[in-house]
């Protein structure tokens, strides 16, 4: 339960280092160029303001899909208890399958029509497209990654997500501090470290799922007959002629 939890913590924890950084790391990019208080803390709000929208927009297919991810972990645990491990691995592919359905056309979609989106949804405030169409792209490994946690919850590699978060939650915070305080990035640093970080994410479970997996020893496909004494396939069944 506790790296379940830590790994929900982190997964907010993404959008609050945003709140706490982007503001206070904007006013520093534009210190050198505007002078006044005053004039810091609106063009802060301005950007910040531009992120917000963006990130209402592209949360909408992601509260879709979170439902896969919330309803993931049950039935992949049901299916390892009964040792059903054929079901619980069509399990985890149909909600893959059905996270990049919903989200690869969502994000096209963002990407595509980006200005005409965000002018028609905020008429009078519709700057941000090119920040929609990378925070479109960081939408995808998210939804994927949420997907990918909740399949590795399910079956009890609870460590191995809430590990990854927690790094991509450290990259994202330097790559903030950097991208953002530079005057020719500004807003633009906190998609960009966004993005590296849902893909470092992505990147650490598959790498750490693929040494689990040599790890752990290949399934017996043969038995010893008890009948014969000769090796047999594990599946085998005697054969009726032994009852003559």
């Amino acid at each position: 339960a506790i790296p379940l939890t830590v790994g929900s913590v982190i997964s907010v924890v993404t959008s609050f280092i945003d709140t706490v950084t982007v503001s206070n790391c904007i006013q520093i990019a534009y210190s050198g160029i505007l002078k006044s208080k005053i004039l810091l803390e609106k063009e802060a709000m301005r950007l910040t303001g531009i992120l917000s929208k963006v990130d209402t927009l592209v949360n909408l297919p992601l509260a879709v899909n979170l439902s896969f991810y919330s309803a993931l972990i049950p039935e992949i645990t049901a299916a390892i208890s009964k040792k059903d491990f054929k079901s619980a691995s069509k399990k985890i592919s149909f909600s893959i399958s059905s996270s990049l359905l919903i989200l690869i056309p969502c994000a096209i979609g963002f990407i595509v029509l980006a200005d005409p989106i965000l002018k028609m949804l905020y008429p009078n405030a519709s700057d941000g497209a090119h920040i929609l169409q990378i925070a479109a792209v960081t939408m995808v490994f998210v939804g994927i990654n949420h997907t990918i946690q909740g399949s590795l919850f399910g079956l009890g590699k609870m460590y191995t997500p809430a590990l990854a978060l927690l790094i991509g939650c450290v990259i994202k915070i330097g790559l903030n501090l950097v991208l953002i305080t530079n005057p020719n990035i500004n807003i633009y640093g906190a998609v960009i470290s966004s993005f590296i970080c849902q893909f470092v994410v992505f990147m650490i479970v598959k790498f750490m799922n693929k040494l689990r997996r040599k790890e752990e020893p290949a399934p017996a496909t043969t038995k010893i007959c008890p009948h014969c004494k000769s090796e047999v396939h594990i599946g085998a069944k005697r054969k009726s002629y032994y009852n003559n």
